[in-house]
């Protein structure tokens, strides 16, 4: 009762500048607002849109375009046509014209469609640059979140340590007032509350600082109030490394992201080599020509035709551009082949280490809750003899430090256990 008590004190504390409705959230609720919330977040899922409309683009580049010219000309002359010395009017001083155009890409060595599918492979990897963000952003709110719950057991802690410090001081004061101590005991008690009230101090501003974090990476205001679960001793982990090994390299969008890139490789190879293939178009077009504004009015030719034509291009020679282009996509493929098995490695190691610290982490709280029971039973032992002055004021002093390390150490472990299992949930590619 009395933990939990102290548990609310120090909200109150955190916040006691902040106003409005506080709820108290989990780890699990913590992560889910980051997502949400967090601009990195909102500009990976803008930047997906953004790849929509570059495929949008692509699509429509397959097909037709239309394209309208309107112009006119005054000359300083008019016109003539001279004929066995004759001169004729060929055209008028004012000329007006306009002209509508349609042109589709018949072929073009394949470019287009690659241009096409590039885009496509875009699509998917903004889809999973914004699942390696949320990624991103659970992790270091499973950090800030632990690191939270460490920083208010440590200022409850440190609460504790000066309350009994002071009752200390009290009784060393009454031992010197009836003279049964030195004046070195009473002032060795009285330092050690002076260093305990130091190092509360210490512990609320990186308190209000880890809270801060949190409500950052949550995408709120420094200051918002907030209050957290307290993070309970975690069940033995059952999983194992080859298990975990074959989750991440199914789940972690990186490895995706590279193998969508190598897509991305060929397809510009397509496109550099679309070079050696001619390119064929189709136009069609429709134009008027006269002297007003309307282009319908000419005396001297007819006022309108239309066309349809066929146009094909090709490059036979490029100083070897085309070649060069062709070899710096194999290149670039082969690079991507070099860093996926890079990364594949870096993922087995981190999740390999992750593990290995959970571990650890659970066998130092098992350490560390004992110790805190030792440490609590020689406090006590060393209390109740100094107030029989059987003991020395060191002796006490020393054991309430023995038990300030115990308990520390025990939420570090905890802390150290849920970082572990944030490391191992982000080697994995796992949110939750």
């Amino acid at each position: 009762m009395k933990k939990t008590l102290i548990w609310h004190v120090l909200i109150l504390i955190v916040f006691s500048a902040s106003s409005g409705l506080c709820l108290e959230i989990d780890m699990k609720t913590a992560v889910e607002n980051g997502i949400k919330n967090h601009e990195s977040i909102k500009a990976s899922k803008e930047t997906e849109k953004q790849k929509e409309y570059s495929l949008k683009k692509a699509q429509a580049d397959r097909l037709f375009t239309v394209k309208g010219t309107y112009s006119y000309a005054r000359l300083k002359e008019t016109p003539v046509m001279k004929t066995q010395g004759t001169e004729l009017e060929s055209a008028d001083k004012d000329n007006y014209s306009w002209k509508v155009t349609l042109e589709q890409p018949l072929f073009t060595g394949f470019a287009l469609t690659s241009s096409q599918d590039i885009a496509k492979a875009e699509t998917i990897n903004a889809e999973l640059d914004t699942k390696t963000a949320e990624l991103d952003i659970a992790y270091k709110i499973k950090h800030a979140y632990s690191d939270l719950f460490l920083a208010l057991k440590i200022v409850e802690v440190r609460m504790q340590t000066l309350e009994t410090l002071e009752a200390h001081k009290e009784d060393a004061k009454k031992f010197y007032d009836n003279g049964l101590v030195p004046l070195n005991d009473l002032l060795k008690a009285e330092v050690s509350v002076s260093e305990a009230e130091i190092e509360l101090d210490k512990a609320s501003a990186a308190l209000k600082s880890s809270a801060s974090k949190l409500n950052i990476l949550m995408g709120k205001n420094p200051g918002d109030p907030v209050e957290i679960s307290p993070l309970k001793e975690p069940k033995p982990f059952e999983k194992k490394y080859t298990e975990l090994e074959m989750e991440a390299f199914s789940n972690r969008p990186e490895i995706r992201l590279l193998k969508t890139n190598m897509e991305i490789a060929d397809l510009s190879k397509k496109i550099a080599g679309s070079n050696y293939y001619p390119k064929i178009y189709l136009s069609a077009g429709y134009e008027q020509n006269g002297e007003d504004y309307k282009a319908s009015d000419n005396f001297h030719t007819n006022s309108h035709n239309a066309s349809v034509g066929v146009m094909a291009e090709w490059i036979f020679f490029d100083f070897k551009k085309t070649g060069s282009s062709v070899k710096s996509a194999e290149y670039a493929k082969r690079a991507l082949l070099e860093n996926l098995g890079e990364l594949k490695k870096n993922i087995a190691f981190d999740v390999e280490v992750s593990l290995r610290n959970i571990k650890v982490a659970e066998k130092n709280i098992a350490t560390a809750k004992k110790s805190i029971s030792q440490a609590e039973e020689n406090f006590r032992i060393t209390n109740i003899q100094y107030k029989k002055q059987t003991t020395t004021s060191t002796e006490v002093l020393n054991a309430r430090t023995y038990l300030t390390t115990a308990q520390t150490g025990y939420f570090r472990a905890l802390n150290e256990y849920w970082s572990a299992r944030a490391d191992l949930d982000r080697s994995s590619g796992r949110i939750f």
